[in-house]
């Protein structure tokens, strides 16, 4: 299994953030905008400043080529950014080969080139270019350009980590919690998430509070995880945001609160993200902190479902199965039953099995409702189990089994229990 697609995103990120340091962006500014005269002084100095590195370049100076990339690059001039760095690592610039590299993998400011650009991360990595590390870590953990191979990623993510690299320690985390290089040791993850945390990266924040939230890893604590979701959904996080209203609208170990359960799933649901907009909808729908509004639920189940999210493709479906705020519709239901239960959905499947045992939308076809209460039941779904233990006790779609029907119904009734929604991880 290749490490979370966004570390990746994350990296990259952070690579783009580096690359335009402090100080070189007052050059992007026309003058026209500084109004201010200290930041006209700026400005004229941060000219000064160009003029003096171009005159150095000339003179082949490398450090002065290096420098001239990063300006570049803070005013998105990537293709002059990258033959300034391209000529640095000529005289063989430590960070400029790593930049060099690096934008060989991306393709900023030019052609990928990725046997080139793994050259030059090795290089930069031989002489301890910390970001080099992180981006062969990644390199390595996703499988991209190269192989994947653990055992490189953890090393080169080890190396990154120690150079108090937040996305570095966040990815060791992972490898800790997913148990990619090792056994899962959730102790282990926890501590390296912290360090990133403490470095206030969102994802890493987020993560620390799932784990305090579970008590994975950790000895459970609701206060200190509300602690590490805020400071992670401050920076916008959607799975921070998600998380603190699940929280408040579960009221586990905090007092119930669905306005500001509201608030998060809004925040997040506003961003795309697709399982705050179906609890969101969820609020609207049985009128939680404030009157019922099917109205509203509709428009967020659908925006839901339509990034394929299973519960709200479920829900759309029961609504057009009870004509509730819509027109009844068991063609319309069935195909939203249909692609949910494709996304292993068991209330789906339960459903579309009791769609072709009462031949509403479909033909009546006890066979293929046994086979979607079977693939309902083997998720242990209470009412596919009684449902199954009702086919093989009248023998619809299967021999009569008294037998397999007392079995079936044994389980439904211990599986009979309420879920609350789980908080969710960063991955």
């Amino acid at each position: 299994m290749p490490l979370p697609r966004i570390s990746k995103i994350m990296t990259c990120i952070t690579i783009m953030t580096l690359l335009g340091v402090t100080g070189y962006c007052l050059c992007a500014f026309l003058p026209s905008y500084l109004t201010d005269r200290s930041e006209r002084i700026e400005y004229e100095k941060a000219l000064l400043h160009q003029e003096r590195l171009k005159n150095q370049a000339q003179q082949g100076s490398a450090q002065a080529l290096y420098e001239l990339g990063q300006i570049a690059l803070s005013r998105r001039g990537y293709e002059r950014a990258r033959r300034y760095f391209e000529q640095a690592a000529e005289q063989k610039h430590v960070d400029a080969t790593f930049y060099v590299g690096a934008s060989y993998i991306h393709g900023w400011g030019g052609p990928v080139l990725p046997d080139k650009g793994i050259d030059f991360l090795m290089f930069a990595a031989d002489h301890q270019q910390p970001q080099a590390f992180l981006e062969l870590g990644l390199l390595y953990g996703t499988g991209d350009i190269v192989p994947i191979d653990y055992q490189k990623s953890y090393s080169f993510m080890l190396k990154a980590a120690e150079n108090n690299i937040p996305e570095a320690q966040y990815n060791l985390g992972n490898f800790y919690f997913h148990g990619y290089q090792n056994d899962i040791n959730y102790e282990q993850a926890f501590e390296w998430y912290s360090k990133a945390a403490d470095q206030g990266m969102s994802m890493a924040c987020n993560q620390v509070g799932y784990m305090l939230n579970a008590g994975i890893g950790v000895e459970k604590n609701t206060s200190k995880a509300l602690y590490f979701f805020e400071k992670a959904a401050q920076q916008h996080n959607v799975l921070a945001l998600n998380n603190l209203g699940i929280i408040y609208a579960t009221g586990v170990d905090v007092d119930l609160d669905y306005e500001k359960a509201k608030h998060y799933f809004y925040c997040a649901a506003k961003a795309g993200h697709a399982s705050s907009q179906y609890y969101l909808a969820e609020l609207y729908m049985k009128g939680l902190g404030r009157p019922v509004d099917v109205k509203h639920a509709l428009e967020w189940y659908k925006k839901a479902a339509s990034q394929d999210y299973d519960q709200a493709l479920t829900m759309l479906g029961i609504l057009y199965a009870q004509g509730f705020g819509v027109d009844l519709n068991y063609e319309k239901a069935k195909d939203y039953f249909l692609q949910a239960a494709l996304h292993n959905n068991p209330q789906a499947q339960n459903n579309l099995g009791l769609l072709y045992v009462s031949s509403k939308g479909v033909d009546l076809d006890y066979k293929v409702a046994y086979e979607w209460f079977l693939k309902a039941a083997q998720q242990s779904y209470p009412e596919a189990e009684y449902n199954l233990g009702l086919l093989y006790e009248k023998g619809l779609g299967v021999d009569q089994d008294l037998h397999q029907s007392s079995l079936w119904y044994q389980r439904a009734k211990e599986h009979a229990v309420d879920k609350k929604p789980d908080s969710e991880q960063s991955q």
